[in-house]
């Protein structure tokens, strides 16, 4: 009766956890369908800088038509980039727990082919095997709480492994994920004089440190979740652990977000 009761337990724990997480990223989607708040993140220096770095490890065969997918898509930032740099010549989803800021974000884009898809990335993805040429996912990947009853470390490698599931041969993974130390003065610099620049409040249409402070309330609630080890941290080459045990290879890697942020490139 007390392994029972222990799991009975565990489960109930992590329903409650799983419940506070959709609140928890609820009121992020709902800050990001805010077009002048969503704008002013994806368009600010750091973000555009990561963008960058992603663009680098973005390669297509046009000859073929492949299959993409964008992880946590969010307001579709990632999405629109793969969706470009494919030249269109791509079938391409976007996949989130709360699809409204990409529904959002659809409404102002004319015949889009970007289709969306309900992820719940506790569970298994609903795809069949061998099915994507490629998946990137931005800053999303460590902010999972629990995995079909894993959690911690276990939980991260069976998320990557139902990743390399749905990855054809030779397929690959692109995700970036906040480094442990992300107070980098390069990246501290940049934010200031981003934010308080009057120029830029008048072009996103938006008083930039009060965005600012409904932001760092946000992130607030994820250095606290990490905290409390609903979150965790991991080194690059704890990471690097997890992927090459699951079977990626090929691994590389680059900074960006002014430093604050690390970018792999993995392969099935």
């Amino acid at each position: 009766m007390t392994k029972e009761n222990n799991q009975k337990n565990k489960k109930e724990n992590l329903d409650k956890i799983q419940e506070e997480e959709q609140k928890f990223w609820k009121e992020y989607a709902d800050l990001m369908s805010i077009k002048k708040y969503r704008d002013a993140y994806i368009y600010s220096p750091l973000y555009q800088d990561e963008l960058k770095k992603i663009k680098e490890f973005l390669n297509f065969n046009n000859k073929e038509k492949e299959k993409w997918l964008d992880l946590g898509c969010g307001s579709l930032p990632v999405t629109e980039l793969i969706l470009e740099e494919s030249r269109g010549n791509i079938e391409l989803w976007g996949g989130d727990i709360n699809l409204e800021p990409a529904k959002k974000r659809l409404e102002e884009l004319s015949n889009s082919p970007i289709k969306l898809e309900y992820i719940d990335l506790t569970r298994k993805l609903p795809f069949p095997d061998n099915f994507f040429d490629g998946i990137v996912s931005s800053k999303v990947l460590p902010y999972i709480s629990n995995f079909e009853g894993a959690e911690g470390k276990e939980a991260i490698k069976k998320v990557f492994r139902e990743i390399y599931r749905i990855l054809k041969p030779k397929g690959v993974l692109i995700w970036t994920y906040n480094t442990k130390d992300s107070n980098n003065l390069h990246g501290i610099i940049v934010s200031i004089g981003y934010l308080l620049n009057p120029y830029e409040w008048i072009k996103r249409k938006v008083f930039l440190p009060f965005y600012a402070i409904k932001m760092m309330g946000f992130f607030k609630g994820t250095i606290e979740k990490l905290k409390k080890g609903i979150y965790h941290s991991f080194s690059k080459e704890e990471y690097e652990d997890l992927l090459t045990s699951v079977g990626f290879r090929n691994l590389e890697w680059k900074s960006g977000f002014g430093d604050m942020v690390l970018i792999n490139k993995a392969e099935k």
